[in-house]
């Protein structure tokens, strides 16, 4: 039997699915113990990166909640003289702190993250076993390059190639968990039964108070690119299930719970109400 940890994308409501674990398993829980292959994008791929290296589940809480600020620092020179809303220095120092100079054949477990390539204009994976000399930093980063918030990522592979990267949320694939089934059954080929454990970081969105600057990008974001993040992981788990019939050793388990109220995904001041969230919706197991 193996076992797959899927996380979706979502800014700061990567909490999300970190806090419904701790009242799933509690703090002392180390991932890498019960799953084979971890699975993320952007948030996830954060995530699931420190769950492949082994680090136990209240250490990343603990470190996702003091990373916050520092990666979502204003860039108060957005809109006018800059094009994204935050440097995306914050997330560089907090990656490099974590993962230094370890490539993602280093790893302790499977990792799969989902990013898009400017230059070869299609969506890419990055996975401990095809980019074993990678950076597990460089792999990361450029998962979490979400569009208007943080700059494009580029960086040059092994083989001497460069590549400018964006957040695989843009290509339908926020939600990783039909691309970690596909990694598992077809080219790591895994036979027997599969857990599929896949955790989103909430439905809900709201284009943001009028009169800010960042109403009118959001607008854009909510006409353009929200249907791709919510919509996709809709029709993701619509085939996941539709798959599990076919595959009957597939059970896919998908956690993701309606959020009460607007939580913006840059909006670090939520916290405790993501806890709360997530309490109560697991009071619902």
């Amino acid at each position: 039997m193996k076992k797959i940890w899927s996380c979706d994308g979502g800014g700061v409501r990567g909490l999300l699915p970190l806090y419904i674990m701790l009242k799933q398993y509690g703090p002392d829980f180390r991932p890498l113990e019960r799953y084979n292959l971890f699975a993320g994008t952007s948030a996830g791929a954060l995530i699931a990166g420190c769950f492949a290296q082994g680090q136990i589940l209240s250490d990343v809480i603990q470190l996702f909640e003091n990373a916050l600020p520092l990666i979502f620092r204003r860039n108060w020179s957005f809109p006018i003289f800059s094009k994204t809303k935050f440097s995306g220095a914050g997330i560089d120092r907090v990656l490099k702190e974590l993962f230094g100079a370890r490539c993602l054949g280093d790893l302790k477990r499977g990792l799969i993250v989902t990013t898009y390539s400017t230059r070869r204009r299609k969506p890419t994976y990055f996975k401990d076993t095809d980019d074993k000399d990678i950076l597990i930093r460089d792999a990361l980063r450029a998962s979490m390059a979400a569009p208007v918030y943080f700059p494009w990522h580029s960086f040059q592979d092994p083989d001497g190639v460069k590549d400018t990267y964006t957040d695989g949320g843009v290509t339908g694939n926020n939600d990783p968990a039909m691309i970690a089934y596909n990694e598992a059954r077809t080219f790591r080929q895994w036979e027997g039964q599969l857990i599929l454990d896949s955790y989103g970081t909430g439905r809900y969105w709201h284009p943001g108070k009028h009169g800010e600057p960042w109403a009118i990008l959001a607008k854009i974001f909510q006409a353009v690119l929200q249907p791709l993040f919510s919509g996709s992981s809709d029709n993701i788990q619509q085939a996941l299930i539709s798959q599990a019939r076919t595959d009957m050793d597939l059970i896919y388990n998908r956690f993701n719970p309606v959020l009460p109220c607007d939580i913006g995904l840059d909006d670090v001041t939520q916290t405790d109400n993501l806890r709360i969230i997530a309490e109560n919706y697991s009071n619902g197991f």
